[in-house]
């Protein structure tokens, strides 16, 4: 059986056999081949109503099948298999399912770049479809995330679905600035992933990132992308040093984001009625007002929570960019010639210094080379001059010891996501100033 296939957990217990499934959502359905993804694929939300969203599930996987994953693929076997019978038991919803895997261009990988296996209902068709992939390949350090991400932004997603994708890897693009890139201006085929995050964002896909920790922290950025991919989308990021979360993990997120987009129409007709009375107002009001609202009527959401903590001191730079040009000049501005020391799952290590890392072509500037220049010219100060470095602080990462699906109260953070999704689609921006 390969990684993947334990990942989702084979069985031949069939799950037609699980009386709490309802029937008519197990169909078995003829194979359907994987569309050319164009443009006439892409969602068009703006044709629905957001008071329709949550009766239906449009959920891709999108993992990174190179050579590397496949230890942590394989720690996940037992924990996949009941996801699908858990959603369809637990939200009686419409749910649909389908698969991208990538690996990386030519030269670094000759397999494939992006495998796309098309939306089914049919466990038996996802079950082959996980059947057929392994974890194989790879090479320079960075993959085709890029690719993966425009595959999963040109499935035809339902239009009145709740769409969501969850993306697996344990590296980062091309592109953002690491050391032995094979491709440091970027994917080869033009592909963007933070254009296309914000192009998820505005279709109404949101996506939660798991980093599969060990690789993921060897890189200087890739933990800052995922959670910036997440976080720019609207979803959330988690990182997997606990495999056997990740069906919590992925059975969490997609609850929490039904009960959400049920409560999409009251956001957006708040939102109206707010604009309305006070045209200049910015988004934190916005917020507050539709917290405020949710609060008094004692409206209750599905809420994913976890014990997760990740280092991620370059998300803020990553964010603000629009495409992977100004993550990468943010970037080179702003990421200093030595960092910490990264040890497995972002913590140092006891009385760890600072370790220098030297910056990839793409992150040495002008001033960097000028700066060396005069370093080198210096003279040389005695040992006896030279102090000890100031150690440097960081925040601890901590993996996720528990996550569980709980009712509570909507929250703040909540109400948040739900203002920028609903401002996104509808394509109207906020006052940066407040109204008081």
């Amino acid at each position: 059986m390969s990684f993947l296939g334990r990942l989702f957990g084979s069985s031949n217990q069939s799950s037609h056999d699980d009386p709490n499934i309802p029937a008519a959502i197990i169909t078995s359905e003829t194979p359907v081949e994987a569309p050319a993804l164009g443009d006439e694929n892409r969602p068009a939300t703006n044709e629905t109503s957001t008071k329709e969203l949550g009766a239906s599930l449009d959920l891709v996987f999108c993992v990174d099948c190179t050579g590397s994953m496949g230890s942590y693929i394989a720690s996940a076997q037992e924990n996949i298999r009941s996801i699908v019978e858990k959603l369809i038991a637990f939200e009686k919803c419409d749910v649909q399912f389908a698969l991208v895997c990538y690996r990386d261009h030519p030269p670094q990988d000759s397999s494939y770049v992006t495998q796309v296996f098309n939306f089914t209902k049919s466990l038996s068709k996802m079950q082959e479809y996980v059947d057929s992939m392994s974890a194989n390949g790879g090479g320079d350090g960075p993959e085709a995330v890029a690719d993966g991400l425009h595959a999963v932004l040109h499935m035809p997603w339902r239009k009145a679905a709740t769409k969501i994708s969850i993306l697996i890897s344990d590296a980062p693009p091309h592109g953002l600035g690491e050391n032995g890139d094979g491709f440091p201006d970027g994917c080869p085929l033009g592909h963007d992933p933070i254009a296309i995050a914000h192009e998820m964002l505005a279709a109404g896909i949101t996506v939660y990132t798991v980093g599969c920790e060990g690789a993921l922290g060897s890189y200087q950025f890739a933990r800052d992308f995922l959670i910036s991919i997440a976080e720019i989308t609207q979803g959330q990021a988690i990182t997997l040093a606990s495999a056997g979360l990740l069906s919590d993990v992925i059975l969490g997120g997609a609850r929490e984001e039904m009960a959400l987009e049920k409560l999409m129409h009251d956001v957006q007709r708040e939102i109206e009625q707010v604009r309305h009375e006070t045209p200049a107002i910015s988004e934190e009001e916005v917020t507050d007002r539709v917290q405020s609202m949710f609060a008094a009527r004692n409206i209750k959401s599905k809420q994913m929570i976890h014990d997760n903590v990740v280092d991620a001191p370059w998300k803020e730079h990553i964010k603000k960019g629009k495409n992977m040009s100004e993550v990468r000049a943010a970037l080179s501005a702003a990421a200093p010639s030595s960092s910490v020391h990264r040890a497995s799952g972002g913590i140092p290590g006891p009385g760890l210094a600072p370790s220098y890392r030297a910056p990839s072509a793409s992150l040495r500037s002008a001033s960097h080379d000028a700066e060396c220049e005069s370093m080198c010219s210096m003279e040389a100060p005695s040992m006896a001059s030279m102090a000890p470095a100031p150690r440097m602080e960081m925040p601890v990462s901590k993996a996720a010891s528990h996550v569980e699906c709980v009712e509570r109260d909507v929250s703040y953070e909540q109400v948040s996501r739900m203002v920028k999704k609903s401002a996104a689609r509808s394509k109207i921006s906020f006052s940066s100033k407040s109204s008081s």
